[in-house]
């Protein structure tokens, strides 16, 4: 073991040369690069080092936030030879699957444990055993709990390996801080919890993933997200669509994404108006007679009775006055659904229609009830109008012609948008945990989409409704795979204002901060608040693979094995499919994995029992709910899912009227406007006209073919694809700042600066810049998160990084 002082060499990405954005830039810029790939994994790497006898081949699986694709290890000598995709799955792994073998054997893995010896940041670092570091963090710990108690210590579990013995969904990391006692937890999320509080609000909970299912769809908005990147596997399913149904692909979004170039028709919104976008369409669609009157009379809650105030009023007696982006004239806080209480908490309210044969309210579930979709009610001295009517009164003031000055869409394009889904059925809005719902009100964007699909019959269909990511979740609860104990409860920290809460204490002081599995100053807002949280912590572990921007501010940093040096279990929320995951050599260096670390530390803190079983043992514990067998697993991948799978398929909604609920009781009840209507978001040029004089242009982040959020980013291969952190802005902008393409140029605001390289195209609407989400994890310049702001969604605390104001300048 060395005790010298080390500065630990990390990968180097300054971004790249101009002579090599040139070649990736053709290569890569447009949309019809890419065609003809799209079945077949998305832009290959380059071949792998080809076996020379014969190769053992052990089966695994790709575990970041992505589409957790099955893929075979070749073995040859105790070495890995290549990786290939599985070619009995349902989709082919990409270049960020098939390159893995790079991360492997990349130069730059931690290869021993760490302490830092300098000041927090410097880099500087002393080689130490195993022994050492577990017996520093379980002292710590000890220490911390003794002194300030559990709630002193905020875990953060990412996204970088889901698999069931790391940090996946119901994980052995999460396992591990319950046996502890507890500690801090987060809510919300960094990817979709508007998404989340959407569904819940809306569907009462669950999730709505049918990319199997596309091929039976005949129509498709990608709206604020590029399923063409971010879905690559499945997006043959939109092209099989497109050639045996005639289906029609539109792209709503600021950029013209690779999806864009597969699409029909692509509308290049205006960040931040998506919500008025859906309500012109929501116009045209109820004002034209194309919603779906049978569905909604008998799944949603549009028929049902609602009053403004004690006494109710009459629609036509409302100013109708109505400033573009506005409030209402009235606040719809004040209204209520005519209903009668619970009986008790196992039952749900009574809620009522309007008969239109008996002519009187009745309650909604009346056998036989013909239920009036429309109209104004006198009952018992009080003004009632339909939940239908009222939403027909909002959105009728989002006309055409104030939808194009609101979104800048042409009116006749909205129209046509919105007559040709309307009557396309199935339809499916492919949401994914999109950009637009990253946003100042991103829950409304999510609401928006759910009362287009709502209003048109779609949710519940095969091959329609709104498409979001889900998986084993879908239907089934995932084990831990340690069994859990009673912990009291501890007040959360939202996992989207980790740097504000720590800088402030709130709701408590945290002392300790263990990162696993995760990024946190690429991945979380306001990168520059992060540290300056972090250097205020008393005690900071990191376990990585690399040694990351987040890794240069822990104390400890443990190296941890990749997918192929240990065995694993995959059941997580991203794909369908169940997957072991077998130890394919033994692990290199001193890396030890996830599992070992956390039972080694567990035996110094006094609960390693539960945690040092057969890895058999642990799976099975993970399998029981889902209700498989582990031999059968062994086999390959098992799909838990029904065949063909619809979700929502027996309208069974989990919300208090067990209907889809344009009216939302659950936004009622948390103290929010329970029906939708637009909201201006709080950064943009015309709404802040002041901040936008220092910083004009509008921030959206994108995803790209490389990376899955700050994972590959050590791949060489990948790497010739997108170098380094790249700003796409309009030539109109880039004319008028003095920028060319290829350029060096700098993204500012009053939080941070990023540098990066121009790609100066037509492909961006004016007014707006795009940099690359996750980048940043070996060069902190080129960071995103440095720019991105710490105000919260207000209904699901969700990150707003695509509600952002930025300049560009060249770089000095």
């Amino acid at each position: 073991m060395s005790t010298d002082t080390t500065t630990i060499e990390t990968a180097d990405q300054t971004g790249p040369s101009r002579r090599s954005f040139m070649k990736w830039s053709t290569a890569f810029g447009g949309a019809a690069a890419l065609s003809g790939t799209l079945g077949h994994g998305l832009i290959r790497a380059r071949a792998e080092e080809q076996p020379t006898g014969d190769a053992t081949v052990f089966r695994t699986a790709n575990t970041p936030e992505c589409l957790h694709c099955a893929m075979l290890v070749h073995v040859e000598d105790g070495q890995v030879a290549k990786v290939t995709a599985d070619p009995d799955f349902h989709i082919r792994a990409c270049a960020r699957g098939i390159s893995r073998r790079q991360q492997l054997y990349s130069p730059y893995r931690l290869q021993h444990p760490l302490k830092r010896v300098g000041e927090r940041g410097s880099g500087e670092w002393e080689q130490i055993s195993w022994n050492e570091a577990l017996d520093t963090i379980a002292e710590q710990m000890e220490k911390i709990r003794d002194e300030s108690g559990n709630q002193a210590f905020l875990p953060l579990g990412g996204t970088g390996n889901w698999s069931s013995l790391s940090t996946g969904v119901s994980g052995l990391f999460a396992a591990f801080w319950n046996r502890f006692g507890g500690a801090t937890p987060t809510i919300s999320s960094l990817c979709c919890p508007n998404v989340t509080e959407g569904f819940n609000a809306m569907l009462g909970g669950r999730r709505s993933e049918f990319r199997e299912e596309w091929i039976h769809s005949k129509y498709f908005i990608a709206w604020g997200n590029n399923p063409a990147v971010s879905n690559v596997g499945y997006f043959k399913n939109i092209v099989r669509a497109q050639k045996e149904n005639g289906a029609r692909l539109v792209t709503i979004d600021p950029r013209f994404s690779e999806t864009a170039g597969f699409s029909d028709t692509y509308l290049p919104i205006r960040p931040g108006t998506d919500v008025a976008l859906a309500l012109g369409m929501a116009n045209v669609i109820i004002s034209e007679n194309l919603h779906d009157v049978p569905y909604l009379k008998e799944f949603t809650n549009a028929p049902f009775l609602v009053r403004l105030g004690e006494n109710g009023t009459r629609l036509e007696d409302l100013d109708t006055d109505w400033t573009l982006g506005g409030p209402l004239p009235i606040d719809l806080k004040d209204l209520e659904l005519l209903s009668d209480p619970a009986p008790s908490e196992d039952e749900s309210p009574t809620f009522y229609v309007w008969d239109e044969e008996a002519e009187e309210h009745v309650p909604a579930d009346t056998e036989g009830v013909s239920p009036a979709l429309n109209g104004t009610y006198e009952i018992d001295g009080v003004i009632y109008q339909t939940v239908h009517e009222w939403m027909t009164w909002i959105a009728s003031r989002y006309t055409p012609s104030k939808v194009e000055a609101l979104t800048d869409i042409p009116a006749g394009t909205m129209q046509s948008i919105a007559r040709e889904y309307a009557v396309a059925k199935p339809a499916t809005i492919i949401l994914n945990m999109s950009g637009a719902q990253r946003t100042d009100h991103g829950t409304l964007t999510v609401l928006s989409q759910i009362y287009l699909s709502a209003l048109t019959g779609n949710i519940g269909t095969l091959g329609g409704g709104i498409n979001d990511n889900g998986g084993v979740n879908q239907l089934h609860t995932i084990g831990s795979p340690v069994p859990l104990q009673d912990v009291p409860a501890i007040d959360p920290i939202p996992q989207t204002a980790v740097a504000k809460y720590l800088l402030e204490d709130k709701p408590h002081k945290i002392r300790m901060v263990y990162v696993a599995g995760t990024s946190v100053m690429t991945q979380h807002p306001d990168t520059n608040s992060m540290i300056k949280a972090f250097q205020r912590l008393d005690f900071v572990v990191v376990q990585d693979q690399f040694m990351t921007t987040t890794a240069k501010w822990a104390d400890i940093v443990l190296p941890v094995t990749t997918i192929f040096e240990t065995p694993n279990l995959l059941a997580g929320i991203r794909n369908r499919h169940v997957q072991i995951m077998e130890q394919a050599i033994e692990p290199l260096f001193e890396s030890r994995s996830d599992h070992w670390i956390l039972t080694e530390l567990a035996k110094r803190l006094g609960f390693g029992e539960a945690f040092d079983r057969p890895v058999d043992e642990l799976f099975r514990n993970v399998l029981e709910p889902i209700g498989i067998d582990l031999e059968d697993v062994k086999k390959g991948p098992v799909n838990v899912l029904p065949t063909p799978w619809i979700p929502f398929e027996n309208k069974d909604f989990t919300t208090p009227s067990g209907r889809i609920e344009f009216f939302s009781t659950y936004l009622q009840d948390k103290g929010f406007e329970p029906m939708l209507d637009y909201q201006e978001p709080v950064e943009a040029p015309w709404v802040d006209e002041e901040l936008a004089e220092k910083y004009p242009l509008m921030l959206v982040n994108r995803r790209n073919h490389n990376q899955v959020n700050s994972s590959f980013n050590h791949h060489e291969h990948l790497l010739e694809m997108w170098p380094g952190q790249v700003a796409q802005l309009n030539a109109r902008d880039a004319q008028s700042r003095g920028i060319k393409d290829g350029d060096m140029v700098t993204v500012k605001n009053d939080r941070g600066e990023v540098e990066a390289m121009a790609n100066v195209t037509h492909k961006i609407r004016p007014g707006v810049v795009s940099l690359m989400t996750g980048w940043g994890i070996t060069n902190e310049k080129e960071n995103a998160s440095l720019l991105t702001p710490s105000k919260l969604e207000p209904i699901s605390l969700g990150q707003t990084l695509n509600s952002s104001l930025v300049e560009v300048s060249l770089r000095d």
